[in-house]
């Protein structure tokens, strides 16, 4: 049965209608839904203050309790409501000036409001008081973000192709969408990189001007922007700039890295975020027109309706999609026998993520001009070079980069995050554990390399099988690497193929991650306190379990595997599909 134009746009408009509702939901100004008390030394802050999702599952809602002041070397916690009185948290440590815990209410404390009677130090006691207001609305925000996310693409795809249509018309609501979103931690990075450079610190190594765990751990092709925009917003505002120890944020070194965006506020996010963010956009839009000049069958709708392209490209913040442009014009100047721009743009690529650098050897190998064609990697390696001898020490941050990339680990212990396999080593209690992309992939990259170049298989096919062995040997596979391989995969024609990842990455970005997180905080700043946000709290409590990570997790490295040996036979049998002349 043929779809008409007047349904889909009713399915386009019912699920607008549906998102706008749940976003609506999410919105919270700083300072609602919290207690904030004080006495002379010590100041204490509960988050939320009310609890709005059904009792029976109240307990799923972990409320976050932060104290600071001066010595601080005990936290007791009492519960007190008509369901009975009970100590719920007890902690002793060394002297700290920070604390920060998640605690749940228990069930049997759960009624129509519970004090919390927290005492610090033995001596000073704060009552902070928790009411309950069992709503439907938190239920209902979630399921109407999620179904109008449906519609809105069920009708989108179903409408009849338009004549004429040119998609630089959405740029408008993309970078409004750029504006509106973007993941907290990452956000952050690429705003404080830019701020500690105007503010004459090395971004790149750990010290006391840069604490463990904020030093910027990619190339340097995105600082320069980063400071720029920083630059402009902030004399626009004519507000001063955030100082490093502002930056540093006091959390950070007591355990809650993940909250070092809240050291942002005051600042005017939504005019940083579309500024800063533009690069990103034009990336995402630069890498369709590419896509379109090399393969010009592929439909926009894979591309600007693909919500993992979407939300990595747009909404996340992460520079990925900038050096993935770089990287799909590289591949088209090489097909088009520009062999010197080929290998510059891959460069380029490289200095702001490393991905690129990958795909450089085999441009090489497979030049006519190698000498001409080397001499394009030399702009690339001369700005990094720059760029750390302007802002630090040229050998360490060199060394960092390539530590911090080749074995990630932190503070010596090995770690393993996303769909990836090896979560399963982790969530088994291992803390070390060889580096399969130290002794496994460079090998097998090599003799990749050999292969390839030898039949001479389009760079397309090289790199996606790369990055699939790739997937499969390194500790860290987070959702936004994705984008790496789904416009290489449209590129080629295997559009089944772009879904599935997109599939996986989709699920797993929905299962792991709250949706108000994503949310810009200046409209919405205590995200996990508004309605949307504490049913998002309450859902990762089940849908993030480390079942669910290693289930994704090998499910993915099944998938990868796949497609590795699929493309890798394909290649090794010499398919004239995959041969292209130069």
């Amino acid at each position: 049965m043929k779809v008409t134009r007047g349904i889909t746009i009713l399915l386009i408009l019912s699920g607008l209608l549906l998102i706008s509702t749940a976003f609506s939901f999410s919105l919270n100004a700083a300072g609602t839904n919290e207690t904030h008390l004080s006495d002379q030394k010590m100041v204490i802050t509960v988050t939320p203050s009310q609890i709005s999702v059904p009792t029976v599952v109240a307990s799923h809602i972990p409320v976050r309790i932060t104290v600071t002041g001066p010595d601080i070397t005990s936290l007791q916690i009492y519960g007190e409501s008509s369901a009975g009185n009970r100590l719920v948290y007890s902690e002793a440590f060394s002297s700290r000036p920070y604390y920060q815990i998640y605690l749940p209410i228990p069930d049997n404390l759960i009624s129509p409001s519970v004090n919390l009677v927290i005492v610090i130090n033995h001596n000073v006691t704060f009552t902070v008081p928790i009411t309950f207001s069992p709503e439907i609305s938190p239920i209902f925000s979630d399921i109407s973000l999620v179904v109008g996310i449906t519609l809105f693409l069920s009708g989108a795809y179903l409408y009849p192709p338009l004549k004429g249509f040119r998609y630089w018309l959405l740029l408008p609501p993309f970078i409004l969408l750029s504006m509106l979103f973007g993941q907290r931690y990452d956000m952050y990075y690429m705003i404080a990189v830019g701020l500690r450079i105007l503010d004459g610190v090395n971004p790149y190594l750990a010290s006391q001007s840069t604490l463990p765990g904020l030093q910027y751990a990619y190339p340097p092709g995105f600082v320069p922007w980063s400071a720029f925009s920083d630059y402009i917003v902030f004399r626009i505002t004519k507000m001063s700039y955030p100082g490093v120890a502002t930056l540093n944020f006091i959390g950070t070194q007591y355990g809650s890295l993940y909250g070092v965006w809240r050291s942002l506020e005051g600042t005017n996010l939504l005019l940083l975020y579309t500024i800063i963010k533009l690069p990103m956009v034009l990336s995402f839009f630069w890498s369709y027109r590419t896509l379109r000049q090399v393969n010009n069958k592929v439909s926009w709708k894979l591309w600007f309706l693909n919500p993992i392209a979407v939300v990595v490209g747009i909404l996340w913040g992460q520079i990925d999609i900038i050096a993935v442009a770089f990287m799909l014009q590289s591949i088209l100047y090489f097909r088009s026998g520009k062999e010197f721009s080929a290998v510059l743009f891959a460069g380029i690529g490289a200095t702001v993520k490393v991905f690129p650098a990958l795909l450089i050897p085999y441009l090489l190998i497979r030049s006519k001009h190698r000498k001409s064609a080397a001499l394009g990697i030399l702009p690339a390696i001369v700005f990094t070079l720059a760029m750390y001898a302007v802002t630090g020490n040229v050998e360490s941050d060199v060394l960092h980069l390539f530590i911090s990339r080749a074995v990630p680990t932190f503070n010596g212990i090995f770690i393993a995050n996303g769909l990836t396999w090896q979560v399963l080593v982790t969530d088994l209690g291992f803390t070390t554990f060889p580096s399969l992309f130290t002794y496994v992939f460079i090998p097998v990259y090599f003799l990749l390399l050999f292969l390839f170049t030898r039949r001479n298989v389009i760079p397309e096919y090289f790199f996606i099988t790369v990055l699939f062995l790739f997937f499969l040997t390194y500790n860290l596979v987070n959702p936004q690497y994705f984008i790496w391989i789904i416009p290489l995969l449209l590129m080629t024609g295997e559009n089944k193929s772009a879904i599935v990842l997109s599939a996986i990455s989709g699920l797993y970005l929905y299962l792991m991650y709250s949706f108000a997180y994503f949310i810009n905080p200046q409209i919405s700043w205590n995200y996990a306190s508004s309605i949307l946000g504490q049913f998002e709290s309450l859902r990762l409590s089940i849908t993030s379990s480390e079942y669910v990570a290693m289930t994704i997790g090998l499910i993915s490295a099944a998938i990868y595997l796949t497609y590795f040996l699929k493309f890798l036979r394909t290649s090794a049998i010499g398919n004239k599909s995959t041969a292209v002349e130069h």
